[in-house]
């Protein structure tokens, strides 16, 4: 738990991989993006950027390479570790603007959930104009589980627990 502690505290991989869900217009981040460095390198797909996503990559410290969110829990699974390693309340209030998020934008009418295309567009209604017709089963396995040990399970300590990452 030290050696997480410390490269929690050394390094700002969660925050910014958090950045990318308040920079999208629906509160979400997008399935993958990549940063610039100041020699000129950057990360992800082979193909340098372009000159739109340097631009974007200048404003907001990242850059998009794919709008789409299928419901993945990495960033949520980053901010619980990120919680009860440090105890800082900033990332449960990172789990309810995530709750929030994906109410509002997640939903459909039958109840359940589903991706969307582009974490970018919110549509003239406020609703995504494309949505992936499809429910991922880590949904449920990953994304539901972390915000819930969040957010329910704030008091318990988990030092004696083991989380499976994937659904049996």
């Amino acid at each position: 738990m030290l050696r997480l502690r410390e490269r929690l505290c050394t390094k700002k991989e969660n925050d910014r991989s958090r950045l990318a869900y308040f920079i999208s217009r629906t509160g979400i981040g997008p399935e993958a993006f990549a940063f610039t460095s100041t020699d000129g390198g950057y990360t992800g797909r082979r193909d340098p950027p372009s000159v739109g996503q340097i631009l974007f990559d200048a404003q907001h410290g990242f850059y998009i390479t794919a709008a789409d969110y299928i419901l993945r829990p990495e960033v949520l699974e980053s901010n619980f570790y990120a919680w009860r390693v440090t105890g800082d309340a900033k990332y449960l209030d990172r789990a309810a603007q995530a709750i929030k998020s994906f109410q509002t934008y997640l939903t459909v009418s039958t109840g359940g959930y589903t991706g969307i295309m582009d974490v970018t567009d919110n549509g003239a209604s406020g609703q995504p104009r494309v949505r992936v017709d499809d429910t991922e089963s880590f949904w449920f396995a990953e994304v539901l589980k972390y915000l819930y040990v969040d957010l329910l399970l704030e008091s318990i300590k988990i030092d004696f627990f083991f989380f499976f990452r994937f659904a049996c």
